[in-house]
């Protein structure tokens, strides 16, 4: 851009100087080559007598006058001559700030679509995690229920002698569940961390996400503890016709056996189910991020049933409100402080021991 100014005003300045230097000779050149016409006798009788009358009030006038006469110049050419080059300049600046103007906004343009083009490629990698993520956790829940239900309509029909067969959920299957779905969180929790720089509040997510997978690991030991009890085993291939068997049933849960599992599964669904809603959360956020400035419709925030559920926000107020209560009303957070001040205490007793050797 800089580049093309200078070549504008280069060419203004090589007009500016044409025409200092042609325009008087232009104008001496028209003086000079002006027609002349006589007219017919008549005109010349007039314009002879109208030139003796004038020499001989010439005779009469002072000499200061006749000098005076003499002296007179025409400044009318002059004035239409820098009035022309004042023009051009002023036009050659006005044309030279349009095309700056222009070429800003054409960068800022293209700045902008670079930007909206890059919230839709950063966004279509964070509906794959979050997609993923939410499948994930849903289907683990679900699982988790029908185990569950399973259990205590296996256990009903043996107690009644009701026709029965083992059920079909596995200990292993669930297990890989979980830890499937913890895993989607976790590459959910690293696209928000390497794109936090497109809004700093979606920091809450991670928070929020890394309280909850917590929460499913401290539930998940008990429930998996009683499945590991009652959930019928697979023998392999191999060593079926020694077995010979291919299921192994560790025991038929009692009233009070099923009372526990309950019990214990409870914390672990609503803990899968929480976190699903954060995810959900997070879902609504990027397409508010991401998608805000091509569509003028906005998505609300989840509105829970029960007043007693998080709904994790990017606003500024609701993202002081949710770190407060995740680092001090949670128990990830009670152990992340903990761990903080015992780490600070450790670095401060190094210290200490260092100075002392020195």
């Amino acid at each position: 851009m800089k580049s093309l100014i200078i070549k504008i005003i280069k060419k203004i300045f090589f007009l500016i100087v044409i025409l200092i230097i042609f325009y008087p000779i232009t104008i001496k050149g028209d003086d000079a080559t002006q027609p002349k016409h006589p007219g017919n006798q008549s005109e010349i009788a007039a314009k002879n007598q109208t030139n003796s009358k004038s020499e001989s009030k010439t005779h009469k006038e002072s000499p200061v006058n006749s000098n005076i006469r003499q002296n007179k110049f025409d400044y009318g050419p002059i004035i239409n001559f820098f009035g022309i080059i004042i023009s051009v300049f002023i036009s050659s600046l006005l044309i030279v700030w349009q095309l700056g103007r222009q070429h800003k906004n054409n960068i800022e343009l293209e700045k902008e679509n670079n930007r909206e083009k890059l919230k839709l490629e950063i966004y279509s990698e964070y509906r794959k995690k979050i997609s993923e993520a939410s499948n994930k956790t849903v289907s683990l829940g679900a699982k988790a229920r029908t185990i569950v239900s399973n259990l205590n309509l296996w256990s009903i029909r043996i107690s009644k002698g009701m026709p029965h067969l083992p059920i079909s959920d596995r200990e292993k299957i669930f297990n890989d569940a979980h830890n499937a779905a913890i895993y989607s969180i976790t590459d959910v929790l690293r696209i928000l961390e390497e794109f936090e720089i497109i809004n700093p509040n979606l920091k809450i997510f991670r928070t929020a996400l890394n309280c909850a997978i917590h929460e499913m690991f401290k539930t998940f030991r008990p429930f998996h503890l009683i499945l590991l009890k009652f959930l019928p085993y697979n023998i392999p291939p191999e060593d079926q016709e020694k077995m010979g068997t291919d299921v192994i049933i560790p025991g038929t849960p009692t009233e009070k056996d099923l009372q526990e599992i309950s019990a214990v599964a409870e914390p672990y669904i609503d803990a899968v189910m929480e976190t699903s809603c954060y995810i959900g959360d997070l879902m609504r956020e990027a397409q508010n991020i991401f998608l805000g400035s091509l569509f003028t419709h906005r998505i609300p925030l989840r509105q829970p049933i029960d007043s007693c559920h998080i709904v994790i926000s990017t606003l500024p107020k609701e993202v002081e409100k949710l770190e407060k209560y995740f680092y001090e009303e949670t128990d990830w957070g009670k152990n992340a402080k903990r761990l903080e001040e015992k780490l600070k205490e450790e670095v401060k007793k190094g210290f200490g021991n260092s100075e002392h050797r020195t």
